[in-house]
Protein backbone atom coordinates (compact mmCIF):
# COMPACT_ATOMS: atom_id res chain seq x y z
CA UNK A 1 0.00 0.00 0.00
CA UNK A 2 2.71 2.53 0.99
CA UNK A 3 4.73 1.50 -2.04
CA UNK A 4 1.94 2.69 -4.32
CA UNK A 5 1.90 6.11 -2.57
CA UNK A 6 5.67 6.26 -2.81
CA UNK A 7 5.54 5.73 -6.59
CA UNK A 8 2.84 8.42 -6.99
CA UNK A 9 4.85 10.85 -4.83
CA UNK A 10 7.98 10.28 -6.94
CA UNK A 11 6.01 10.85 -10.14
CA UNK A 12 4.51 14.05 -8.70
CA UNK A 13 7.94 15.26 -7.60
CA UNK A 14 9.47 14.45 -10.98
CA UNK A 15 6.70 16.36 -12.76
CA UNK A 16 6.93 19.40 -10.47
CA UNK A 17 8.00 22.59 -12.23
CA UNK A 18 10.71 23.48 -9.74
CA UNK A 19 12.21 20.01 -10.02
CA UNK A 20 12.25 20.31 -13.80
CA UNK A 21 13.67 23.81 -13.62
CA UNK A 22 16.56 22.89 -11.34
CA UNK A 23 17.43 19.31 -12.26
CA UNK A 24 16.66 19.07 -15.97
CA UNK A 25 19.26 20.12 -18.51
CA UNK A 26 23.01 20.39 -18.30
CA UNK A 27 24.98 21.74 -15.34
CA UNK A 28 25.56 25.22 -16.83
CA UNK A 29 21.87 25.66 -17.56
CA UNK A 30 20.93 24.50 -14.06
CA UNK A 31 23.39 26.94 -12.45
CA UNK A 32 22.05 29.83 -14.55
CA UNK A 33 18.49 29.03 -13.54
CA UNK A 34 19.47 28.75 -9.88
CA UNK A 35 21.35 32.08 -10.06
CA UNK A 36 18.37 33.77 -11.74
CA UNK A 37 15.90 32.48 -9.11
CA UNK A 38 18.27 33.56 -6.30
CA UNK A 39 18.60 37.06 -7.77
CA UNK A 40 14.82 37.44 -8.07
CA UNK A 41 14.29 36.32 -4.45
CA UNK A 42 17.04 38.64 -3.12
CA UNK A 43 15.66 41.57 -5.12
CA UNK A 44 12.18 41.04 -3.68
CA UNK A 45 13.59 40.94 -0.15
CA UNK A 46 15.66 44.09 -0.70
CA UNK A 47 12.73 46.00 -2.18
CA UNK A 48 10.53 45.04 0.74
CA UNK A 49 13.21 45.93 3.30
CA UNK A 50 13.85 49.34 1.71
CA UNK A 51 10.21 50.41 1.57
CA UNK A 52 9.76 53.32 3.99
CA UNK A 53 7.03 53.13 6.59
CA UNK A 54 4.57 55.91 5.85
CA UNK A 55 2.77 55.89 9.20
CA UNK A 56 5.78 55.99 11.51
CA UNK A 57 7.10 59.51 12.11
CA UNK A 58 10.80 59.95 12.59
CA UNK A 59 11.94 60.75 16.13
CA UNK A 60 12.91 64.34 16.87
CA UNK A 61 15.98 65.67 18.67
CA UNK A 62 15.79 66.25 22.41
CA UNK A 63 15.75 70.06 22.27
CA UNK A 64 13.33 72.91 22.90
CA UNK A 65 14.57 74.75 19.82
CA UNK A 66 11.72 74.30 17.36
CA UNK A 67 8.26 75.50 16.43
CA UNK A 68 5.69 73.73 18.60
CA UNK A 69 1.91 73.56 18.09
CA UNK A 70 -0.29 73.60 21.20
CA UNK A 71 -2.55 70.53 21.17
CA UNK A 72 -3.51 69.97 24.83
CA UNK A 73 -4.03 71.97 28.01
CA UNK A 74 -4.07 70.43 31.48
CA UNK A 75 -6.28 72.00 34.13
CA UNK A 76 -4.91 72.40 37.63
CA UNK A 77 -5.69 69.38 39.80
CA UNK A 78 -8.17 69.58 42.68
CA UNK A 79 -7.75 66.42 44.70
CA UNK A 80 -6.10 64.54 41.84
CA UNK A 81 -4.10 65.10 38.69
CA UNK A 82 -5.45 67.66 36.27
CA UNK A 83 -7.42 66.65 33.19
CA UNK A 84 -5.88 67.02 29.73
CA UNK A 85 -8.21 68.63 27.18
CA UNK A 86 -7.87 69.61 23.53
CA UNK A 87 -6.42 73.11 23.18
CA UNK A 88 -8.94 75.77 22.29
CA UNK A 89 -8.60 77.68 20.05
CA UNK A 90 -6.67 75.35 17.77
CA UNK A 91 -3.57 76.48 15.89
CA UNK A 92 -1.75 78.26 18.74
CA UNK A 93 2.01 77.90 18.57
CA UNK A 94 5.25 78.54 20.39
CA UNK A 95 8.70 78.89 18.83
CA UNK A 96 11.88 78.58 20.86
CA UNK A 97 14.72 80.03 18.81
CA UNK A 98 18.44 79.21 19.12
CA UNK A 99 19.26 82.75 20.32
CA UNK A 100 16.99 82.35 23.38
CA UNK A 101 14.06 84.39 22.07
CA UNK A 102 10.44 83.25 22.01
CA UNK A 103 7.70 83.86 19.50
CA UNK A 104 4.16 82.62 19.20
CA UNK A 105 0.55 82.94 20.23
CA UNK A 106 0.50 80.71 23.33
CA UNK A 107 2.35 83.21 25.57
CA UNK A 108 2.21 86.44 23.55
CA UNK A 109 3.93 88.58 26.22
CA UNK A 110 6.83 86.13 26.65
CA UNK A 111 9.97 87.38 24.93
CA UNK A 112 12.78 84.98 25.86
CA UNK A 113 13.52 81.67 27.56
CA UNK A 114 16.31 80.31 29.73
CA UNK A 115 16.96 76.64 30.43
CA UNK A 116 17.71 76.30 34.15
CA UNK A 117 18.54 72.58 34.18
CA UNK A 118 17.67 69.44 32.20
CA UNK A 119 14.03 69.63 33.33
CA UNK A 120 13.31 73.31 34.09
CA UNK A 121 12.82 76.28 31.79
CA UNK A 122 11.86 79.90 32.50
CA UNK A 123 10.05 82.23 30.11
CA UNK A 124 10.51 85.99 30.56
CA UNK A 125 6.91 87.30 30.64
CA UNK A 126 6.01 90.77 31.91
CA UNK A 127 2.41 89.71 32.65
CA UNK A 128 3.53 87.32 35.42
CA UNK A 129 4.52 88.10 39.02
CA UNK A 130 8.27 88.53 39.04
CA UNK A 131 8.26 88.74 35.23
CA UNK A 132 8.90 84.99 34.84
CA UNK A 133 6.91 81.84 34.01
CA UNK A 134 8.59 78.65 35.27
CA UNK A 135 7.93 75.20 33.85
CA UNK A 136 9.08 71.66 34.38
CA UNK A 137 9.43 70.24 30.86
CA UNK A 138 9.67 66.83 29.22
CA UNK A 139 10.29 66.01 25.56
CA UNK A 140 9.12 62.69 24.14
CA UNK A 141 11.28 62.31 21.04
CA UNK A 142 9.33 59.35 19.63
CA UNK A 143 5.81 60.79 19.91
CA UNK A 144 7.23 64.26 19.06
CA UNK A 145 5.67 65.86 22.17
CA UNK A 146 6.75 68.67 24.48
CA UNK A 147 5.01 68.97 27.85
CA UNK A 148 5.32 72.10 29.96
CA UNK A 149 4.12 71.68 33.57
CA UNK A 150 3.53 74.94 35.46
CA UNK A 151 5.82 75.57 38.46
CA UNK A 152 4.34 78.11 40.86
CA UNK A 153 6.46 81.13 41.84
CA UNK A 154 8.37 81.16 45.11
CA UNK A 155 9.26 77.45 45.08
CA UNK A 156 5.80 76.23 46.08
CA UNK A 157 4.93 72.67 45.09
CA UNK A 158 1.65 71.51 43.57
CA UNK A 159 0.74 68.08 44.93
CA UNK A 160 -2.16 67.54 42.52
CA UNK A 161 -0.54 69.33 39.62
CA UNK A 162 -0.64 73.02 38.69
CA UNK A 163 -1.66 72.52 35.07
CA UNK A 164 0.31 72.26 31.92
CA UNK A 165 0.57 72.52 28.16
CA UNK A 166 1.08 69.80 25.56
CA UNK A 167 2.75 70.66 22.26
CA UNK A 168 3.47 68.64 19.12
CA UNK A 169 6.12 69.19 16.51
Amino acid sequence: MWGEYYVHFNLLLRDATLYKLVVSGDKKSTMRKFFFISCVCCSMLLLKACTPSVNTPLPISNTLIARWTLTQVQSAGTGGPGVWRVANPAGQWLECRPDGTLAGTVFPAATSYRIIDSATVEFTDITQPGGVRSFHFTIDTVSRMLRLFIKPPGGMVCIEGCGGYGFER
